[in-house]
């Protein structure tokens, strides 16, 4: 134990002696007779013995006792109720020096008493110590279980709660006074002073960040709430862009995937990037048989394999060195390990550098899907999910025709069977290695600029949790053939997503940090589209996944096209492509 909760075991042991010592005066009238004081003195060791025993192992001193509340009282009761019990027990059968019996009663009242009014003394302590140290004053958005906590949680005065509903208006919570609405909020922050607000209730991105731009523009400082996980305190933490999307939570049916993944050798090909790791990790939740991940890049790979095996100690997991390109090392990989399921995420995705490597495009991102789905195909595969990008409709760039032509080759192999193949489409993801989001953050982070460029460009985002799960999802739906499109929400105007990334730093866009437009890049669109005009969209039954279906590409066109791109087409795969209409 560290010295603090050494200091504590005293503390508490010394309160119960000092107890039995209280409940000695009280029994005999404030006098007591020298025969039992001697008894009680004869006692102390065993008093002090027992009950720092029992303190500990009760686990009296393993927590934060500045949010102590009813379940650590709960706590305090048990813990000098068995010390009390221990000692009762010891006296009567060790035939110990005897002690009045109504003073375990009333020893056992004091100790619970003394104890407990230590802890609420230390809580009240440091509440005033920091109170004095910190003139923040805070105001909590939401009236609710969460508000509360919130109030508990935050440091410093909490001045007043702001709610929507009218219904809270004019009332108090723990004392503390409803002052208005979020549209008042700055009128609130002037007229109160106030230094910081909490975030308790779900907002939509707009909202909050609305929100924040006000409280940016008093010098506010805005915070919300994480959970708790592990049974660990819940805490207050900054805004982060995740918040400011506003991205709904995942409702996902455990059963119909627990039915594709639990007790089955699934693969992850990319298991090292950003979408490969996610889905290695919530694969592994579901308790597959074995988990084979699959990748061409040994730090990824080390990384990956350390962290799975920390997260999920009890996974079967193989990490295979390997490049979907090597396909007679593919075809052994498959043949020894025979996956029934198969999530090919493995992929160049950065458009500028396949613009300037288009060989490479189509070397990793086709020939390796088809070198994959013909391995696939011979091992007995089951379910084969190709991870596509909202790049793949009608392709302005080579790594789009290249994954255009890749969720082509999954609706062909579907058709000739066995298994079940399907491509699941989306569009960007928060935080990705290479991405948008990190490259801003680290010139920002370096004082600027932060490069855009088009005012104009939109793109759509999701996190990248959520998009491995809806991916999971949409595999357990899978029955052959289908390319389901996520739903991504509104598409983001990148130019707002750099101030809106500067203004969390702290700082303010075009004065603290210069946004500079440096023009399209080769290759680039300034709007994404999620599915093309020859395609329908289906619903699934899910409000998140949809299904795009190709009016125009029948079973015999879509053998076709792949038959002569790979007949024809390798030695200028972009002008064949383009002649096709893939490009």
């Amino acid at each position: 134990m560290k010295l603090h909760r050494y200091i504590l075991v005293v503390l508490d042991v010394f309160l119960v002696v000092l107890s039995f010592y209280l409940a000695h005066l009280l029994r005999f009238e404030w006098v007591i007779p020298p025969e039992n004081l001697a008894n009680l003195v004869t006692l102390i060791p065993v008093i002090a013995g027992i009950s720092a025993v029992t303190f500990v192992i009760v686990d009296l001193y393993n927590r934060l006792w500045e949010y102590a509340s009813i379940q650590e009282l709960v706590d305090i009761v048990k813990a000098v109720s068995i010390s009390i019990g221990a000692l009762v027990i010891s006296v009567y059968f060790l035939n110990l020096v005897k002690l009045p019996r109504s003073t375990y009663i009333i020893a056992w009242l004091l100790g619970i008493f003394f104890i407990g009014s230590s802890r609420l003394w230390w809580r009240m302590v440091r509440e005033y110590l920091m109170s004095r140290t910190s003139q923040s004053r805070v105001c909590v958005v939401g009236v609710s279980e969460v508000g509360v906590l919130a109030a508990r949680l935050a440091k410093n005065e909490v001045v007043g709660f702001v709610d929507d509903d009218l219904r809270s208006q004019k009332t108090s919570i723990m004392g503390i006074p409803v002052l208005g609405t979020t549209s008042e909020i700055k009128r609130l922050i002037n007229a109160y002073n106030i230094d910081e607000v909490v975030v308790a209730k779900a907002m939509k991105g707009q909202e909050l960040r609305s929100l924040i731009q006000t409280c940016k523009e008093a010098k506010v400082v805005v915070k919300l709430i994480k959970e708790g996980n592990g049974g660990m305190e819940p805490k207050l933490r900054p805004v982060d862009l995740e918040d400011l999307l506003g991205r709904p939570s995942v409702t996902l049916d455990i059963e119909s995937i627990a039915g594709y993944l639990t007790d089955r050798t699934v693969m992850v090909t990319g298991a090292g990037g950003s979408i490969g790791s996610e889905l290695c990790r919530q694969i592994g939740r579901y308790k597959p048989r074995k988990l084979i991940a699959l990748d061409n890049s040994e730090n990824s790979l080390f990384e990956l394999e350390l962290g799975l095996r920390n997260l999920l100690p009890d996974l079967s997991l193989e990490a295979v060195l390997l490049d979907v390109k090597d396909y007679d090392r593919l075809y052994d990989c498959l043949q020894t390990h025979r996956p029934e399921v198969v999530f090919h995420a493995a992929a160049y995705k950065h458009v500028p550098m396949m613009e300037r490597f288009p060989a490479q495009a189509w070397s990793n991102n086709v020939i390796g899907t088809r070198n994959l789905i013909d391995c696939a195909q011979k091992s007995g595969v089951k379910t084969f999910i190709l991870i596509s990008t909202d790049k793949a409709v009608d392709p302005a760039n080579a790594m789009g025709a290249s994954k255009r032509l890749c969720e082509l080759l999954v609706m062909q192999a579907n058709s000739v069977g066995p298994g079940t193949y399907s491509a699941v489409r989306f569009g960007n993801v928060l935080g990705s290695r290479g991405s948008v989001i990190p490259i801003f953050q680290k010139q920002i982070d370096s004082g600027g600029p932060v490069t855009v460029t088009d005012p104009d460009m939109t793109r759509y985002f999701m996190t990248i949790p959520e998009a491995v799960q809806l991916v999971i999802q949409a595999g357990a739906m899978a029955k052959g053939g289908e390319i389901f499109v996520l739903d991504m929400g509104d598409p983001v105007n990148i130019l707002e997503l750099a101030e809106d990334l500067v203004r969390l730093s702290g700082l303010t866009p075009g004065k603290d940090i210069e946004i500079k437009i440096t023009g399209s890049r080769p290759g680039e669109k300034i709007a994404e589209e999620l599915f093309n005009k020859d395609e329908e969209l289906d619903n699934t039954g899910h409000g998140r996944i949809f299904i795009a279906r190709n009016a125009n590409f029948s079973r015999f066109e879509m053998e076709r096209i792949c038959k002569e791109f790979f007949s024809d087409c390798m030695d200028n795969p972009a002008a064949e492509l383009k002649s096709m209409g893939i490009w």
